[in-house]
């Protein structure tokens, strides 16, 4: 899911969802996005 995330990220979709939804940590959100998740 982690990958999957960071494809959807790279073509510009807003990954928050997947942390709310448990699929990656916030800490993974952070990795990918290089920006805090609030």
């Amino acid at each position: 899911m982690y990958n999957v995330c960071k494809s959807l990220h790279k073509l510009g979709l807003s990954i928050k969802r997947f942390v709310k939804m448990g699929s990656i940590t916030a800490e993974q959100y952070e990795e990918i996005t290089g920006e805090k998740y609030e």
